[in-house]
């Protein structure tokens, strides 16, 4: 038995929808949905490492074969410009952090996000023990190398009212060593691991611990995503299935692989790492938080862009639907908050709280128009734009076990629903009457109006 519940919110409507099911037979399997192999390149941000293990997981294991793609991993490098090499379609993915990535479309770069290889960003700040350094208000007046241009100086700076200087990064830790007051920007993952192995007594203050916290993304070109949804969706759930495998199963053939690309990673720095993201779970993130691997907060992006704003970071204002795609899968627990954008899916189960926002470009695709009556105890009939729940689920819910459906609608009114319940009675949302958004509709101040499956 599975129990899924949800809450649905339409602009200042609330629905409360309810799915209990159970599951018969076997799921079905759609991993022959893309005809042939589809060629798909996917440029990664730095050398071959860990940190990249899923994906090298999901194309050792087959995942990407089985989802109808032929994906070939380049490595990157200091210089691997992924974001320009995205934008002018000479890969079709790449790796990043979600702040850069919004940063880049408010300089008019057409990119969009399409998933979490990271919940917590592992960046951090790497210092020497014996330098006093205790917390971020300690980097008051010190020099930090860093990238040039990265946000999270800014946000260090306004979030403590601090001031730091910044030199280039030069990917090396001779100075670090050498120098027992040197700061720089690091990997937790990684170079605190060869700087303790030297000797070093090292700390780090991890940058999602500061109140900016960026996710590690992939994320595409935003024509590309538009004129190959299947295959993005393709790519997107055989990486999450290649992450999942990389921490919970074998990844030997992955690690040889990356280790043949990147002789530097050897298996004791491979499993330090391997070991470092799962001890700060910066790949499946907080599960009390409804975080899961892959997973996108509307909310949690939302706010990025709030920050990034507030210390004019922006070239030009951003909104959510250029930065996400208009159905992603959504993880903050504490959103109630009604868009006028689209639906906001709460999903409850014993895996955790999710939820999903779904756009309205993405709701118009599956209306129809039809002549209904707003109850069935009415005798009038309305031209309205529908949803119906069958097409609702087909679209939205990727479990396609699910028989037996509960909704619960804003006025506590229950409805139970069989797949032939769904086939005879033909529930729906209502999206519009009369051309007019119903709320609003005139023509119905007089009806009930905290139900919409009808």
């Amino acid at each position: 038995m599975k129990f899924l519940s949800s809450t649905i919110l339409f602009n200042s409507l609330l629905v409360g929808f309810t799915l209990i099911s159970s599951s018969c037979g076997k799921p079905k399997d759609d991993s022959q949905a893309i005809q042939g192999l589809t060629k798909v390149t996917l440029q990664t941000d730095w050398y071959a490492q860990p940190e990249h293990g899923g994906f090298y997981q999901a194309l050792v294991k087959g995942y990407y074969q089985e989802a109808g793609l032929d994906v070939e991993i380049i490595p990157g490098g200091p210089n691997a410009m992924t974001v320009q090499k995205v934008a002018q379609g000479v890969a079709d993915f790449s790796l990043g952090r979600s702040d850069q990535i919004i940063v880049a479309i408010s300089r008019g770069v057409p990119l969009m996000i399409q998933g979490a290889i990271m919940q917590q960003d592992p960046q951090a700040i790497m210092f020497h023990k014996e330098s006093g350094i205790k917390d971020f208000k300690d980097l008051d007046g010190k020099t930090i190398m860093a990238i040039p241009g990265s946000t999270f100086v800014r946000m260090l700076e306004t979030t403590y009212d601090i001031q730091i200087d910044v030199i280039p990064m030069d990917f090396g830790m001779n100075r670090f060593l050498a120098d027992k007051a040197f700061i720089q920007q690091c990997f937790i993952t990684n170079e605190p691991f060869y700087v303790a192995r030297e000797g070093a007594n090292v700390g780090t203050l991890l940058l999602s611990d500061s109140g900016f916290s960026p996710y590690r993304v992939w994320y595409t070109s935003r024509g590309y995503a538009r004129a190959n949804p299947e295959i993005v969706a393709a790519f997107s759930k055989a990486s999450i299935r290649g992450w999942k495998d990389y921490l919970a199963g074998d990844r030997s053939e992955a690690d040889a692989l990356i280790s043949a690309s990147n002789p530097k990673q050897t298996a004791d720095f491979i499993d330090y790492v391997v070991n470092s993201m799962i001890e700060n779970q910066l790949v499946i993130g907080d599960p009390g938080n409804g975080d899961t691997i892959g997973r996108l907060s509307q909310v949690r992006i939302q706010e990025q862009i709030n920050q990034l704003n507030e210390i004019g970071a922006l070239e030009s204002e951003v909104d959510i639907e250029q930065v996400l795609p208009a159905t992603i899968p959504e993880t903050s627990a504490s959103s109630t908050k009604p868009t006028s954008q689209g639906l906001l899916v709460k999903l409850i189960s014993h895996e955790g709280t999710q939820e999903m926002i779904i756009g309205m470009e993405a709701m118009a695709k599956i209306a129809v128009n039809a002549k209904r009556k707003f109850f069935e105890t009415q005798d009038i009939e309305y031209e309205m734009t529908i949803v119906y729940l069958k097409d609702f689920l087909d679209t939205f819910i990727e479990d396609k076990t699910l028989d037996f459906w509960i909704a619960n609608c804003g006025d506590k009114y229950q409805s139970n629903y069989y797949p032939e319940i769904l086939e005879s009675t033909q529930p729906f949302f209502i999206l519009t009457v009369e051309q007019n958004h119903w709320l609003n509709s005139s023509k119905t101040k007089d009806t009930k109006r905290n139900g919409v499956l009808i």
